[in-house]
């Protein structure tokens, strides 16, 4: 066969295998729309635009899927514009079940929930994968988990999650790789950024357990733990072969933190201040204008690119806040003076 044939026999397939794997896009209304646009999953990428209103999972099927899915919140019924507020699109139990979204089956996919509620559920347990591979991950963006128990990412290899509210679940409010008995879960990294953990009956952050055996990774940085009965922050990792756990905390506020080792790194720029919240009794989160917890976290330049839980800026002032929810208190304009 010439080079020329062996070019066009390589593009052939290389057309055939994108035209299998073309993105599918589905406006989603109802219970049973959701079930059929999940269910492509299982051959395709597929983005999900969810209408607002509420998703009984009463009526959910579990199926697993194989390829790429993301899950978008705050659409109008046609899906032609788009609302800002998370709390629009909520997923809940009408029978206080668990809403169990992803049963893996196949080669493992990415998946990605943003601006959705989760509420009123008896835990929400996420399975990404369970083999040795980066190439898939979980992303939180801009979720709120509230009154669900617990959220639960059950196995995955990397873990995601930013400007999102974990708030009166009873249990740990999120929970990654906290394997059940017997079951060996696979994780590399945890990347948790701008998030608020607050008044929840059990922990804010759990994170290991038992049967994870891998050296993994957390980095938490601007985040708001406040009020939570058990501890804020709890790490673990049982492979003695590991001296100390590779974490790695900036600018956050808690008050209790467990860990089963070290940390390889000291916490850097921790407050245990009372973030000051607007109202918590009333579910409001936001930071009031004394609250400490403003202007004091780390900068980085990606968060420019980035929106806060309400849908503004993620970063106002002379530096971001912590927490989910990002103040219009400091200066109007961000300045960053980059040296090379």
């Amino acid at each position: 066969m010439s080079l020329f044939s062996r070019v066009l026999l390589g593009l052939g397939l290389a057309l055939a295998a994108g035209a299998s794997q073309a993105q599918v896009e589905r406006c989603v209304r109802t219970i049973a729309e959701l079930n059929s646009a999940w269910l492509l999953a299982k051959d395709d990428p597929v983005t999900i635009k969810l209408a607002t209103g509420v998703y009984d999972f009463a009526q959910f099927n579990d199926s697993g899927i194989s390829y790429r899915l993301r899950v978008r919140g705050g659409y109008n019924s046609v899906c032609t514009s788009r609302t800002e507020d998370p709390s629009a699109t909520i997923l809940t139990h009408s029978t206080g079940g668990e809403i169990r979204m992803i049963a893996y089956i196949g080669g493992g996919a990415p998946i990605e929930f943003e601006r959705l509620t989760f509420r009123a559920a008896g835990g929400v347990s996420i399975f990404l994968e369970n083999i040795n591979s980066n190439d898939h991950y979980i992303l939180l963006d801009r979720v709120w988990a509230d009154q669900t128990r617990s959220f639960r990412v059950q196995t995955g290899a990397e873990v995601f999650v930013r400007n999102s509210v974990f708030t009166r679940n009873s249990e740990c409010a999120l929970s990654i790789a906290v394997g059940s008995s017997g079951t060996l879960s696979w994780f590399e990294k945890a990347v948790i950024s701008n998030s608020t953990f607050a008044d929840n009956v059990g922990g804010g952050l759990c994170i290991g357990g038992d049967n994870i055996e891998d050296d993994w990774e957390l980095a938490l940085t601007n985040s708001v733990f406040w009020n939570n009965a058990a501890a804020d922050i709890s790490l673990r990792n049982p492979n003695i072969s590991f001296s100390t756990i590779d974490a790695t905390l900036r600018n956050n506020t808690y008050t209790a933190i467990q860990s089963n080792r070290a940390l390889r790194s000291t916490p850097a720029a921790t407050s245990s201040a009372n973030p000051q919240f607007v109202n918590a009794a009333a579910g409001n989160w936001r930071l009031s204008g004394a609250s400490p917890a403003i202007n004091s976290g780390r900068i980085d330049a990606n968060l420019l690119n980035q929106r806060d839980f309400d849908g503004g800026p993620r970063w106002f002032g002379q530096a971001p806040d912590r927490g989910a929810f990002e103040s219009n208190i400091g200066t109007t304009a961000t300045v960053l003076s980059v040296t090379n």
